[in-house]
Formats: C-alpha cells, sequence, structure tokens
C-alpha cells in the first residue's frame, strides 16, 4: 500500500485467525487513567479454539474478540466473546459509567442467544482499566440482535452517561424487521426512551450522539438505510430525537439503493459550537453507480454543508467516516474509508487532502478512527478481509503517523519447523500410507468419518498410517495423529504476492474467487512437500484439491491414490458460489475436476452415479474405480447402546430425524416446505441435527414457517447412534449426494428413511424395499411421502428391516478395505513400471 506526507506508514497489527475480521471496529479512548489514548480493535468473527493445542481441538465459530492495545500498540489484554456466533465486539462505545474519571467498555454481540431466547443479542460493560466484567443485560425477545449499534449520550441530563443501543431486526410482530433504538438509564439500567422503525427499515443500523441544535443537551442520531419512501426502494433515513422535543430533524435519501444512514458520526464541523451530522452513504449512486456520498448536516443552521459524491463508479466512498482535526491549522475535517480500496481525508470545501491507498480485495477502509497527543496525530484504517498479513482474511488494522518513523519494523512471520518421522518400523510387509486431505479434520462430516475408518482399519491391518489436514483454524496444516505442523502464513504470503502479480498482469479478468482457489491449492502443494513425502509407499487423498496439488511434490516412487467425495463443481452451483455454466468459474471448476481426477495414478469414487457424472467432465470411466463406504458394523452397534448426554426432547409421538450439514446442497429448505404442509397433524417432532453457515437462515425459516414447536436445531452431535436410536424416521433431502453416511447409519439402525432420489442415494434406497425415495427439490411429494410413512407402522417396520439386513452385508468394512488394497497395490505397479 501507499502513503502521502505527511503521514507515514506507522504500524500493522493482523488478525490472529483466518476469517476473524479483525479491525471490524476501532475506537480510541483513555480507559486506564495514563492520560493517553488506547486502542480497541474488534474481531467480531474470531474463532475460539477450544483444547487448541490437544488432541481434538473444538472450534467455536464467530465468538468474537476485542483487543485492547497501548497507543503504542503494546497489547493490554484481550476481551473474549462466550457463545458460539455471538458475534462480541460488531458495536463498541467508550464512556466512563461510575465516575471515577476512567471509561468502562460497552461491547455489543447481537448474535448471542440467552436461555431459550434465540439472537437475543447481549450488550455487556467492562472495567477499562482491568477487563473485568462489570454489568450485562440481554435482549428479551428472539432475534432482536440487541447490540447492533451503541452510542452514549446523557439523555435525561443527570450526568451519568446512558447508553442507547440499537436491535436492528426487531419486530414487535415477529414478521418485519423494523428496528428499534432503546435508551438505557447509566444509573439503573431502566428504559429512558424507546423508538420503533416501520416497514423493514432496520432503524437502529448506525447511531451517533450529540448536541446537533446547540441547546447544551444530547440528541441522538439514527440511521435506518433501508427505508423505503414512496416510489422508491432503500432511499434510507435519518431521524434525530431531542429528550424534550421528540422528532427534531429527518432527512431521506435521493433515489432508490442509496441507502442513506448506513453510517452517522457527529462532530462541530464548522466552529458555530453546535455538532454537524456527518452520514456516509456508500450504496448511493450519483453520476457513477454506487460512487458514495458523504453529506455533513447543520440542524442548528437547517442546511447541507457538504455533499460530496465519489468521483468512480463502485468506489463505494462513505463505508465508515470519522471526525479529525488538522493539526496545524485546527481546522476540521472528514476521515472517509471506501470499500474500493481507499480512504481519504476531506476537508469542508470536499477536497482530497490526503489519501491512503489499499487493496479492494482486502476491504481496505471498512473502519476507520483516529487519535492524537502532544507529539502528533495518528489514524487507523481497518481491512477486515486483508490478504497480506499473517492469517489470510484475517483482517488487518493500518496505523498511519504524523511523526516519521525513526526505523520501519515488521516482525517476520515465523515458519514452525517440522520434525521428519522415520520410517523403521522393521515391518516390510506392512505399507507407510498418507492420508491426506485439503480440507480440517477433525470435523463433522462424511469424509471425516472415511478416513477415521481407513486409518483404523489400515493400522489393524499392520500398516503404518499418518493423516495430513488444515488444522481446524485453517491457519496451520499438520498431522492429524500429532507431530509436525506448519504454520500457513509464511507460503502463503510469498505464494499471494506471486499469484496476484501474474493475474493482474495477464489475468486481470479473472474473478477473486478463482485466485483465491489457485492460492490455496499452490499453498498446500507447498506445505505438503515440506512433510518428508519420501517416507511414504502411498499417499491416498480425499478431494480434488490435494490430489492435483501432491500429485506434483510427491516422489516418483510413491503412489499417489484418490478417493473423490463428492461433485464440487455442481455443489459450487446450487450454493450460487457460481452462478452460470456460462461464466468462467464454471469453466474453472469443471477443469478442478477433471485434473483432480486424473492426476492420481489410481482414483476411488464410492458411486457408479459419480463415475457417470465425473464422465461428463472428460474423465475416462475406465480411470474410475468404484468402491462404497463402508463401516464398522460392530462399533455402531456398541455407540447405540451408549448413553445420551446432550438435550433432544422428544417432543412429539413421532420423531423425524434430518442428519446433514446446514449447507444448501442439502436441502433443509425443501424438508421444512413439506414440514410446513404438515401442520394440521399434531404429532410430530423434527431434529435438525447438525451445523453449519445455515444456521440463521434455517432458523429464520422455522419462524417464517411457524414451526418453531415442531422443529429443533440441535447443532453437531456425538452420539447420533443414540438419537437415530430415538426417532420414528429419517429424512434426507438433499439437492446432491453422493454415498451419505447419514443414511448407512439410519440402515444400522434400523430406522426408516424418506430420501431424494439425487446422487448416489438410489444406489443405497430401492424404492418400497428398503426405503421411500421423492423426486428431487419437490416439497409436496415428500410431504407426501412422509404422512405415508407417519400412518403406516407396518410399512416402516417392514421397509426398515429390509434395509437393516442389506446394510449389514453391504457396509462391510473388510471389504472396504480388501478392495482399498488392491487399489494400492495396482497404484504401486503403475509407478514402478514408470
Amino acid at each position: 500500500m501507499s502513503n502521502q506526507k505527511p503521514f507515514y506508514l506507522w504500524k500493522q497489527l493482523e488478525g490472529e485467525r483466518e476469517h476473524d475480521r479483525f479491525g471490524h471496529r476501532i475506537v480510541s479512548g483513555d480507559i486506564n487513567g495514563d492520560g493517553h489514548d488506547e486502542w480497541i480493535i474488534a474481531a467480531s468473527t474470531a474463532t475460539h479454539i477450544e483444547d487448541e493445542y490437544g488432541v481434538n481441538p473444538i472450534p467455536h465459530y464467530y465468538t468474537g474478540k476485542l483487543y485492547v492495545y497501548s497507543q503504542e500498540l503494546r497489547l493490554l489484554f484481550i476481551l473474549k466473546g462466550e457463545k458460539y456466533g455471538e458475534c462480541f465486539g460488531s458495536s463498541v462505545a467508550l464512556a466512563d459509567m461510575n465516575g471515577d474519571g476512567i471509561c468502562e467498555i460497552i461491547v455489543g454481540a447481537p448474535r448471542s442467544s440467552s436461555g431459550s431466547r434465540i439472537e437475543c443479542g447481549t450488550v455487556s460493560v467492562f472495567s477499562g482499566r482491568t477487563g473485568e466484567l462489570l454489568d450485562r443485560w440481554d435482549g428479551q425477545e428472539d432475534y432482536a440482535k440487541l447490540g447492533t449499534a451503541i452510542t452514549i449520550l446523557d439523555w435525561n441530563g443527570d450526568g451519568v452517561p446512558d447508553i442507547a443501543v440499537s436491535s436492528h431486526y426487531m419486530d414487535p410482530d415477529g414478521l418485519e424487521r423494523n428496528g428499534r433504538v432503546t435508551i438505557f438509564s447509566g444509573a439503573d439500567k431502566s428504559v429512558l426512551a424507546q423508538f420503533t422503525g416501520v416497514e423493514r427499515e432496520g432503524l437502529g443500523f448506525a447511531l451517533a450522539s450529540g448536541d446537533v441544535n446547540g441547546d447544551g443537551r444530547d440528541e441522538i442520531v439514527i440511521g435506518a438505510p433501508r427505508f423505503s419512501k414512496a416510489g422508491a426502494e432503500r432511499t434510507g433515513r435519518v431521524l434525530i430525537y431531542s429528550q424534550d422535543k421528540g422528532l427534531l430533524y429527518e432527512s431521506a435519501g435521493r433515489r432508490s439503493y442509496d441507502e442513506f444512514g448506513y453510517y452517522v458520526s457527529v462532530y462541530d464541523m464548522d466552529g458555530d459550537g453546535a455538532q454537524e451530522v456527518i452520514v456516509g452513504s456508500p450504496k448511493a449512486s450519483g453520476e457513477e453507480v454506487r460512487c458514495g456520498t458523504i453529506t455533513i448536516i447543520s440542524v442548528y443552521q437547517n442546511k447541507i454543508l457538504l455533499e460530496k459524491e465519489g468521483w468512480f463508479g463502485l468506489q463505494e466512498l462513505g463505508s465508515s467516516v470519522f471526525p479529525l482535526v488538522d493539526r496545524t491549522t485546527g481546522t476540521p475535517m472528514v476521515l472517509a474509508g471506501a470499500r474500493a480500496g481507499s480512504s481519504y481525508v476531506l476537508n469542508m470545501g470536499g477536497e482530497v487532502v490526503h489519501e491512503f491507498n489499499g487493496s479492494e480485495a482486502e476491504v481496505f477502509g471498512y473502519s476507520v478512527s483516529s487519535t492524537r497527543n502532544h507529539e502528533g496525530a495518528w489514524i487507523a484504517i481497518g481491512a477486515i478481509s486483508g490478504m497480506n498479513q499473517k492469517k489470510f482474511m484475517s483482517g488487518c488494522v493500518y496505523f498511519m503517523s504524523s511523526v516519521p518513523p525513526i526505523e520501519p519494523s515488521r516482525e517476520a512471520p515465523i515458519l514452525v519447523p517440522v520434525t521428519p518421522t522415520s520410517n523403521s518400523s522393521g515391518d516390510q510387509a506392512g505399507k507407510k500410507i498418507l492420508l491426506a486431505t485439503y480440507w480440517y479434520l477433525p470435523h463433522v462430516g462424511g469424509v471425516d468419518v472415511y478416513v477415521r475408518l481407513l486409518k483404523e482399519q489400515l493400522e489393524r491391518a499392520g500398516h503404518q498410517v499418518d493423516v495430513l489436514a488444515h488444522h481446524p483454524d485453517m491457519a496451520h496444516y499438520y498431522l492429524v495423529n500429532g507431530g509436525e505442523m506448519v504454520e500457513k502464513w509464511p507460503i502463503k504470503s510469498v505464494i499471494y504476492d506471486k499469484v496476484m502479480r501474474f493475474f493482474q498482469r495477464f489475468l486481470s479478468h479473472v474473478d477473486p474467487w478463482i485466485r483465491y482457489r489457485e492460492i490455496e491449492r499452490y499453498c498446500f502443494e507447498v506445505a505438503a512437500s515440506l512433510f518428508d513425502l519420501k517416507q511414504y509407499d502411498v499417499i491416498h487423498t480425499q478431494d480434488i484439491i490435494s490430489t492435483r496439488a501432491l500429485s506434483r511434490v510427491k516422489p516418483p516412487s510413491t503412489a499417489l491414490v484418490a478417493t473423490i467425495h463428492g461433485l464440487l463443481a455442481k455443489e459450487h452451483l446450487i450454493s450460487g458460489e457460481i452462478r452460470s455454466k456460462e461464466s468462467l468459474a464454471w469453466k474453472y471448476a469443471s477443469d478442478e475436476e477433471y485434473y483432480g481426477c486424473i492426476s492420481a495414478d489410481s482414483t476411488i469414487v464410492p458411486t457408479h452415479w459419480l463415475r457417470r457424472e465425473l464422465a461428463q467432465f472428460g474423465v475416462p470411466p475406465q480411470m474410475l474405480t468404484v468402491i462404497p463406504y463402508g463401516m464398522d458394523t460392530q462399533a455402531f452397534e456398541d455407540r447405540l447402546k451408549q448413553p445420551f448426554t446432550g438435550q433432544a426432547d422428544k417432543k412429539g409421538a413421532f420423531t423425524i430425524s434430518c442428519i446433514a450439514r446446514l449447507v444448501p446442497v442439502k436441502g433443509h429448505r425443501i424438508l421444512l416446505g413439506a414440514l410446513r404442509r404438515l401442520t394440521s397433524d399434531p404429532s410430530w417432532h423434527c431434529w435438525l441435527i447438525g451445523d453449519g453457515p445455515l444456521h440463521n437462515d434455517i432458523q429464520q425459516l422455522i419462524i417464517d414457517y411457524a414451526l418453531t414447536e415442531r422443529v429443533t436445531l440441535l447443532g453437531d452431535q456425538t452420539n447420533v447412534p443414540y438419537l437415530l436410536n430415538q426417532s420414528d424416521l429419517m429424512v434426507l433431502p438433499s439437492l446432491q449426494d453422493n454415498l451419505p453416511f447419514s443414511i448407512m447409519e439410519a440402515q444400522l439402525s434400523g430406522v426408516p428413511i424418506v430420501a431424494s432420489n439425487t446422487g448416489g442415494i438410489p444406489e443405497m434406497i430401492q424404492h418400497e424395499k428398503t426405503g421411500l425415495l421423492f423426486e428431487v427439490d419437490q416439497e409436496e411429494e415428500l410431504a407426501h411421502r412422509l404422512v405415508s410413512m407417519m400412518n403406516d407402522p407396518l410399512l416402516r417396520e417392514s421397509l426398515a428391516a429390509q434395509a437393516k439386513e442389506w446394510a449389514l452385508k453391504q457396509w462391510s468394512s473388510v471389504t472396504l478395505i480388501e478392495r482399498t488394497m488392491a487399489v494400492y497395490d495396482e497404484a504401486l505397479k503403475k509407478v514402478k513400471k514408470s
């Protein structure tokens, strides 16, 4: 990045892990009474790793963290979210709440759940001096998301700071997302005032406060960017309320999708003693599409002091705004972020005084802040998808200083040394095998189950087995069975720079999604080469990415076998990552499938369906060996008898289970659509077992379909066999699937099954003999199948019994290992001949 004098790039702080969004919020203030401002930086989607360096580390995604630094950027302490997905740090404010002269830290966690309330939101107050939790309160309604935005003001004039908090998604009727802003007394947390939005306007998306009319009292400024007025959609608006006059001022955007009020701040910009309102509208269009605007409004003078449009399309000027003062003239100015990858200091004439350029890909300028002392001024700019830092896309914050650095420095990233393992087992009959996957392990899913079973059975047969995968923090590559670990950043920083330079020079039209996948594959390739691959007789990969990568770095004498577990290209279509088969992204994904299959010496697929599908991508069918999955059936029977320690209330006489990750390809929307057709029957309840990125969407759909008393999200569970044993029916509505383990487990549990007829599922279920199939993506037909099962216990008993009898023969782990070993031997013969 570049910077212009008189500011210099001083330091850069980086997020700990990938996808932390470090720099989502930046505030500054003296929180410990040392006379200097501290920096408080939020990473609202930071992941907490339980038992991080243990045998089975457990990631808790999107808990969030808040980092507190001294002015010279020495880390003082870290505040952490406590609950999965609560997004702690989405909003942050500072105020002296107890009158001791030192600011407390007020933090919003809008997606926090409490008791039976889902995503009600939480606001917490911490000591700025020690980080100790002083107070906390929760939202009172499901999906209120209390804590979306926070501002501090003295609303009732008692000299004690009051806390204004928005519930951006709150709606009293449970239907629309109108929003609500509540002002809580700083003295006793009583409600001093409430303002409720209308017609999905999202009241309270942004908040600010100050004396905007010169009466000596604080007013509250509320942004509602989704407000629509007659004839125009999502123009947005800003509302200003005073304690004694009610609605003091209202201003709306001019055009559809201006989203006026996306960001608000206040400061006395003209020296008249009253504070002006600064509004950022990054989505606004003018002469250019989505160029963005910054508007400065004087309520006291009832006029607009500045309206500055962005000067090129998709600049999105105004994604963040912060007032600052020129240190030599004392003139107020505006520090403004633009999502095109720059931040600017603008004077009151709208002229650019300073420009700081980063990268659009890293969302440089997402957040901005500033502070100063007798030595100079500092500007902080957040880049929540920062790509040149310690962990890829973890986010970073750049600090600019008006004081020239004596000696610019940056700590070099550290490569965790790899200690090669010895291949001196003494058992010449056994093979040394590396099971490898690009995906992180352990996780809840079919690849993890397959790898665990394969490792266990191969070791029983006298072979040595290692497992190479991403660590769950996605910031390391490691051997899952212990020992070696390689840090990802030193590899990725080099590869990112080289790949991006190549694309920018020769293939600038290629979209970031393709670039990202290329970078990830090259990184895995380099990392794998550090694990002494020559010690292995066979490398057995589990996906197209690791297969292509390892084919380029493995020793010539080591056989490469791949098992392809699914069809990623079509999953990308279903999820919306690829929008058209005419796109370059589809061409790239198709080539990924092809090269991922042909790069191995021998390739295994679990179903004939996948073999046929891959032929459409140009893969010769004769290269693919069909070997269905297997299971340790005795171990599964033992798990059926284990006690259950979780919470799974069997609320209805008839319990339906759906065991699947919450991702688009698993078709949960189809299942919920079918279930809402059955609400007249009071005797059923459905468990959704599994978790994933669609968790919040599925929760909302359950509410929208009035199924909150009928459907329970159980999340990931460790003892699925027990839950199946308590179920009357298992349903799997996948839009695409290969050979799902959930069907295998249901069959062995003696639970009847209804499933879509997609992918390899018809190879597992014979319609009306070992289960019922329905046409993929057909809600009505699924509802009909469910009713048939619920109303006919003899049918359920017959289908379940025949399915279990067939499964005990079909899913033999012995057969799986025997056939897999035959493929290993075939691959070894190929490499010896070559």
